[in-house]
Order: structure tokens, then sequence, then C-alpha cells
């Protein structure tokens, strides 16, 4: 019988609100990877990683990156051993894999870290999609490679009877609560009871996903409950204080309450919570990709979060009106086959797999409330027209752009977003950008954010990593976190270009590595901005004068 796939997806779900009444509070904190929840200094971050290359070998943790929404999830073919050695964490320590001989096994690797600056105990609630797949058959079918030593599993065999079968916006899933105990009763001390300290991260929770070899269409058919070609798996991670406690089930239990079926983070006394999860949907055409968008005048809505395979999920790069796209916290995320994915269109100035938001004469171009990830080229604030380039005009506003995995694109950069005219940018996040392992012939350094030339972009608050600026570029800071600002190229010493870093604004170093003629360097750093390193090829300045006066 021929074979189906569908494809694996984390979802990001709504945190659960811990309510506060005459009896204590709790610091606590939950996290679906989006939403997080604090109160007081108990913070938490939920990580999802998978390996850069399916290795039997002992890898360090440069073999690591985000989890790329969209995997194929096929039947398995191979024999069900394990690896001969062990993955190696960001946590330390190792959990043994199966080895590369059992074909179709997906890494999905759930951490989470501690971000605040309390001790804490921390939970995930996974979902686990059943469909109408009966219990006996969703037993044998589902394969899950779990961390049964640094985590207690509720139910420890998950899908072995519907007692955890619960209906979450419709549509069946398996329910199972981990609690981390960090060494378990094993040698040493590493996280002991559970406790985990602040700026630490816990060992994975869940390892691998993989299908039976006898699974079938009919299988993938009834797995997929909700019909969006996705399988999905939904998760919850909470902290609370580990201060006051004897142990961790005792704490989680007390702030969050006991989980079972309705109970838990997406259901209270057996009714749905506000707000469903928000699962993603597989597009892979125009047609496909036009309808995930409701359109009223120039105004286009995202209807539901999607995984876009091999296609841009914003097919009209052009338009003559300005027009707004409204993300609705709804999440964009790219997932590539291969390298030949990424051509370029007739022009030659539109990758296949960008995001490109311009007008042909300049209207506003306006993005609202959205979160773009996965494996593309770059997104862009207008578009690549040579001298035509400026007259763009684009505002993010809550948009953003983290953990992406970027190819080559060109003029010697690989950035997740591109500048071209104007952009105005209002509390948006873009970092995290990391080369894709498709790019098979890395060409150019990667970067999170490239301002080119004839472009003026100004930033209201958020985090950025690194900026690439042209010298014949202007960029304004306010109140925003960067980690790099290298200019390269000879800046211009009027007001029309340069780099300006305003008050609030903190910058980690600037590079000018690139700067040939110091002259027409074009830097201001405002009273009340903090720019921690000054560096030019190796050497440390201790201010931008000391630079220009150094031979």
């Amino acid at each position: 019988m021929s074979k189906k796939t569908i494809a694996l997806v984390l979802c990001m779900v709504l945190a659960l609100t811990l309510g506060l009444g005459n009896t204590l509070a709790y610091l606590t904190d939950s996290d679906a990877d989006v939403n997080v929840m604090t109160l007081g200094n108990v913070d938490i971050e939920q990580v999802e990683l998978e390996r850069i290359e399916q290795s039997d070998e002992k890898t360090g943790t440069d073999n690591l990156q985000q989890f790329t929404q969209g995997k194929p999830l096929f039947p398995a073919v191979g024999e069900n051993q394990w690896a001969t050695d062990y993955q190696q964490w960001p946590t330390g320590g190792s959990n043994q894999l199966h080895q590369d001989e059992l074909k179709n096994v997906v890494d999905k690797f759930v951490f989470v870290e501690n971000t605040g600056k309390s001790d804490a105990y921390v939970r995930s609630i996974f979902a686990f999609e059943a469909g109408t797949l009966a219990q006996a058959d969703w037993h044998e079918m589902m394969h899950l490679n779990i961390n049964g030593t640094y985590w207690k599993w509720n139910p420890e065999d998950i899908g072995s009877s519907d007692d955890m079968l619960v209906t979450i916006d419709g549509n069946n899933y398996y329910l199972v609560e981990a609690v981390y105990l960090g060494n378990a009763g094993a040698n040493g001390d590493e996280h002991k009871g559970g406790v985990l300290p602040a700026d630490e991260t816990t060992r994975p929770s869940l390892l691998q996903v993989w299908l039976d070899h006898a699974a079938t269409n009919e299988t993938m058919e009834a797995l997929d409950g909700n019909g969006n070609g996705t399988y999905d798996i939904l998760v919850v991670s909470q902290a609370v204080q580990a201060t006051g406690f004897t142990d961790a089930q005792t704490a989680l239990d007390e702030a969050f309450g006991e989980i079972t079926v309705d109970n838990n983070p997406w259901k209270q006394n057996g009714e749905d919570l506000e707000g469903t999860p928000d699962i993603p949907t597989i597009i892979s055409t125009e047609n496909e990709a036009e309808a995930v968008w409701s359109v009223e005048n120039d105004e286009y809505t995202l209807k539901q979060s999607i995984v876009a395979q091999d296609i841009s999920p914003w097919i009209e790069h052009e338009s003559e009106n300005g027009y707004t796209i409204n993300g609705d916290g709804k999440t964009i995320s790219i997932a590539a086959s291969d390298e030949q994915t990424f051509n370029w269109d007739s022009t030659m100035t539109i990758p296949q797999l960008a995001l490109v938001f311009s007008t042909e004469n300049g209207a506003p171009v306006t993005v609202n409330d959205l979160t773009i990830e996965g494996t593309m080229q770059s997104v862009m604030a207008g578009n690549y027209e040579s001298s035509n380039q400026g007259r763009h005009n684009t505002t993010f506003n809550n948009v953003n752009i983290v953990n992406t995995k970027v190819v080559s694109l060109s003029a010697n950069i690989s950035p997740a977003l591109s500048v071209y005219g104007t952009l105005e940018m209002n509390d948006c996040n873009v970092y995290g950008t990391t080369l894709s392992p498709l790019d098979t012939d890395p060409m150019w350094p990667v970067y999170d954010m490239a301002v080119v030339n004839e472009s003026k972009t100004t930033v209201n608050g958020g985090k950025i990593g690194s900026i690439i600026v042209w010298g014949k570029a202007n960029i304004k800071l306010n109140n925003a976190q960067v980690d790099s600002i290298t200019p390269i190229g000879n800046m211009n010493t009027n007001s029309n270009y340069g780099i300006y870093i305003n008050q609030g604004t903190t910058v980690n170093v600037i590079d000018l590595s690139n700067i040939t003629n110091k002259a027409k360097v074009n830097i201001t750093i405002e009273t009340g901005a903090t720019v921690k390193k000054i560096v030019a090829n190796g050497q440390e300045f201790t201010s931008l004068e000391a630079w220009k006066n150094a031979e």
C-alpha cells in the first residue's frame, strides 16, 4: 500500500495565567515558546532543538539548531536499534538516541531554561495528537523516545489507555505531564530534586518521534484529526519558585493545579479555556498561500499560522496601492526541501523563498503582530531596484524574525532582514539568525539585519542581533538592545547618512574593521546610550575618538 506523509509541528499555544486570590502568591511562569507569563522573578523559556546532521557519533552543541516546523513524518524504515554513542546537550551529559540505520526518526528535543533569578521547579505538559485513531492502534503506531531518567512522566506509558485522552479545540490528544526531577537518584547532584538554578537549562524531556513501519495512508488520515496536514504536538512549560516547597510535584500542583483531562493548560473544570491552540496549516501552492489571507480593501489578515513548504507565503510582492498585513499574533514558518528551491524570479530581484513587503510607487506598507521563522533568503522591507529602491516605505509593529536559517542572498551578505527605502520598526525583535545547512556553498557572512545604501531605518525598542550598515545609509536606534553593528564602506559626514545611537539604547559592539576612510565616519552616541565595546581589526578602543586618532 502506498505511504502518505504528514508534517510534524510543535505548536505554540496560549500560556496559562495563574489567578491570585487572598491566599499565598507564588513566583511562577509558563512558556509556550511565544507567550510567557511572569510573576515575580521566576522566568523560563521553552527551547526546541534538533540535530543539524543525523549522526551516531558523539557531537557537541554546535550540531544543534532550532527545530524546523513542518518536518515530514514518514513510517520508519530499518531496525529499531540504539546508537552506540550519545548526544551531548547544552546542559551537559547525554541521552541515547536511535541510530541512523532506523530511517525517518525525527529529532524533537524539548528543554526548559531558567532565565529568571530564582531557583525553580519546572514541568512540561504535552498533548500528542490522536485524531480518530483507536487507542490500541495509536499506541502501536506512535513511538516516542523520552527522557525517563531526569523527568517523571505521568502516565509513564503514553497513550496506553484512553484515561488521558482529552479533546482540545474539537480534536483528540493524549495528555501527559513531565516533571523535572534532576538527577533523580543518579550519581552526582545535578539539579538535585529537580531544583533548576537561575541561568541553567534542564536536560531534554522529549527526544524523538517516529511512526511504526506498518503505518498506512489510513493511519495518517486518522492521526490528522483536524485535517491540517500536520502531526501536532502541543507543549506548555510551567515553573514555580522552589523556595518553601519540599518537592517539585507538590510545588507545581499547588501553583497551577493537578494535571488531569479536565484541568490542564487547555481546559479548566472540563471547559475549554479562551484561546485555542494556534496550530499551523501546511501550504505548498500559490492558491493555498492566497487562501490563508482574509482580504478587505487593502488590508490582509492571516487567518491561521502556516508552514509554507518551498513557497513564499506572501505572493503579491508588489502593489500599486499601500496595504496593511495583520499577523494577529500568528506565525509564518518557511520550510525548504533543498537548495534548489531558492531560485530567483525572472527579474533577478526577488528570491523565491523570501517575504517581500513593497509597493510599486512608494505607497506605505504596514506589517503588524507577526512572527516569521524557518529557512529563507530574507525578509525584505522594500525591494531591491537599484537607484529606485529608496522609494519604499514600510512600518513593522511587533514583528519578530527570530532564529531563522538563511542561505546566501547577494551583495556579500546573508541577512534575515534586508531594508530598502524607509523602515520604521516598533517593538520588533530580529536575532538568532544562522546559516541553513541547505546552503552547501556558503559565500557570505550571516547577519540578522542589513541596512543598504539609500535606505533609512528607525528602530524603536526591541532587540536586534547583528546589523550591517552600508556607508550611504541612515539608522537611528531608540531604546533598543543591539548585539553588534558593522558599518562597511565609506560613510558621509552629512545627516542623510550615519548611525545614530540614541538615549536608552545599548550596543554591545561596534566593529569598524571595514572602514577605510575614518574622516567620513558619521556615528553619533547620544548621552544616555551605552556602547560597551569599539573594535577594529582585532584591536579594542576606548572611544570613537581614540579609534580615529590611532594609526
